[in-house]
């Protein structure tokens, strides 16, 4: 029996959101152990309030000045717990010598790669062909022989809700569809037409709808979507706003037009129906699982998916963004989600 539970994910939104399943039934296997995550400062917001948690720890690339002090100092935290059990579903040696280091007693497992022989105990191989939840519960299941890996894929995102006091839920005539341009500026090409969001926009304004429009301030996407509906009546910004704001948005929201990014992963733990837009990414390694409501929509292009691979067609990858928009996403029509989100509105 284990009393002192390290997990390790550092990761964006998505990539935590992926392991609170684990997060969860590790809690009811193991009842009142010390359970506490290191992940990212980003992906923090996701599971501060999770109740299944003891402690959360930050890491943090530390490469400005003072980083090995930093670096040092969260190490000798992360030592004091003394772990015995630490779970560690990252694959690069960073992350994977750092487990080494601030659990030396604890028994080590997880993703298998080059470097985990010379740090963990146990690994096992991640799968791209299968989802990224189903690929974390195998792992803690099969390494440690005890039975995590069932129909439960349900992502757990905790968080205070409220909206300055507005339920907005009913009051934008039939409710409001939010639609979310941005695919964040370290993944362009994720990227969709903002005309084709647009439509999509019109599309929803048309059947009654309102719409707001979600994404952070850097994000150029949802500017140039608002400056294309600036004619159109409700629509509403919802730019700059905090994650936690975002969510509340979400869970009064009718549904969620989105691409593969962390709103598409909150909206689908918060069980809203979606219209998720995939191209370089898989949807069945990082879409929507289990029962729910929601439509997926990729076009199967022979270099795909692509974005698993970091050095898979460099040269090709480059030409394909040299267009902005990747063919792929490209190639996806506004039509395809209008017709998806009529089967949701309607059925």
């Amino acid at each position: 029996m284990f009393k002192k539970i390290l997990i390790i994910r550092i990761g964006n939104i998505g990539d935590v959101l992926f392991v609170t399943p684990v997060i969860r039934k590790l809690r009811k296997v193991f009842g009142k152990a010390q359970i506490d995550i290191l992940t990212s400062p980003q992906a923090k917001v996701i599971v501060e309030k999770n109740p299944y948690l003891n402690n959360i720890f930050v890491y943090r690339k530390f490469h400005k000045i003072g980083r090995w002090f930093k670096k040092r100092k969260l190490s000798r935290a992360l030592l004091r717990n003394k772990y015995d059990l630490c779970v560690v579903f990252e694959s690069n040696l960073e992350y994977t010598r750092f487990a080494y280091e601030i659990a030396p007693d604890a028994l080590r497992i997880g993703v298998d790669s080059e470097f985990a022989i010379n740090f963990l105990h146990k690994a096992k191989e991640f799968s791209y062909s299968r989802h990224a939840i189903e690929n974390y519960l195998d792992v803690v299941s099969k390494l440690l022989n005890i039975k995590l890996l069932d129909d439960d894929y349900n992502m757990d995102f905790f968080f205070e809700e409220d909206l300055k006091g507005r339920d907005l839920s009913g009051e934008k005539g039939k409710g409001f569809f939010i639609v979310h341009s941005s695919c964040s500026s370290y993944l362009p090409s994720k990227g969709w037409e903002i005309e084709k969001f647009a439509r999509v926009s019109r599309y929803l304004i048309n059947r009654g709808f309102s719409v707001f429009v979600t994404g952070a301030v850097s994000d150029k996407e949802p500017k140039l979507l608002l400056e294309e509906l600036k004619n159109e009546k409700n629509i509403y910004s919802f730019i700059g706003k905090s994650l936690h704001e975002a969510a509340c948005l979400i869970k009064q929201a009718k549904g969620v037009v989105c691409l593969d990014t962390g709103i598409l992963h909150i909206g689908r733990a918060l069980n809203k129906p979606l219209v998720c837009l995939f191209g370089p990414s898989d949807p069945n390694h990082t879409g929507p699982i289990g029962p729910g409501i929601y439509k997926t929509i990729r076009k199967d292009f022979n270099c795909g998916p692509c974005q698993y691979f970091a050095g898979y067609k460099k040269e090709q990858k480059g030409k394909c963004m040299d267009a902005k928009i990747t063919p792929c996403m490209n190639a996806i029509e506004a039509e395809e989600a209008i017709k998806s989100l009529e089967a949701i509105i309607d059925g």
